[in-house]
């Protein structure tokens, strides 16, 4: 965005072991058996926890060189390594800000005061509108809504369930806490307990 002749760079960002849980079950989500997105009768399935070390493997094995050998490979590479684009002369970018999915709504506001520093109440009310959360994603933003409506990866609850499993499973871990160091660090979320406790 340009204010004038000022550019104005923003970004939003998301819980890293979220968007990994996101991105994995997009990316394993065909049916085995009689489950259908790792879903089976109001549980995960039981081939999912050791898909998902399967693919925690092969991203240690494949990262970052090599990661059109997997399904949706880019999409595991790291917020920190979008970030560090550069403009067209090579420089890097330098972000005005950078928001977060969890608080999307507040963060809209800051941004919208950026942006239209003039605008009335009622305009910032209508912007904000028009860039309203998609309602699959609100459950995990402040004030979200049902967030069970179902995308690629599955819905909310679901994703939860998952997270909930691997956040405590080495095998998966070790590699999401090696992968991910650098977002834990720069872009303010808690870094998992369990990555003080494994060797990476």
């Amino acid at each position: 965005h340009r204010l004038g002749d000022y550019p104005f760079t923003f970004a939003f960002v998301r819980d890293p072991l979220d968007r990994f849980v996101a991105t994995a079950l997009s990316a394993l989500r065909e049916p085995i058996n009689n489950c259908t997105k790792n879903w089976y009768w109001g549980r995960v399935c039981p081939h999912t926890l050791p898909l998902l070390r399967r693919l925690a493997a092969d991203l240690l094995a494949h990262m970052p060189t090599a990661l059109w050998k997997l399904p949706l490979g880019d999409h595991f590479l790291t917020q920190s390594y979008f970030l560090a684009a550069t403009d067209w002369d090579g420089a890097p970018l330098n972000y005005d800000m950078v928001g977060q999915l969890e608080t999307w709504d507040d963060d809209v506001a800051a941004l919208l005061l950026h942006i239209a520093p003039h605008a009335n109440a009622t305009e910032r009310a209508a912007a904000r509108a028009a860039v309203r959360l998609p309602g699959r994603f609100r459950a995990k933003a402040k004030g979200g809504g049902d967030g069970d409506r179902l995308n690629a990866s599955g819905s909310a609850s679901k994703k939860a369930a998952v997270r909930a499993l691997i956040e405590g499973d080495p095998l998966v871990m070790r590699a999401v806490c090696k992968i991910y160091a650098q977002d834990w660090a720069c872009l303010g979320y808690q870094r998992p307990a369990i990555c003080d406790t494994l060797s990476t």
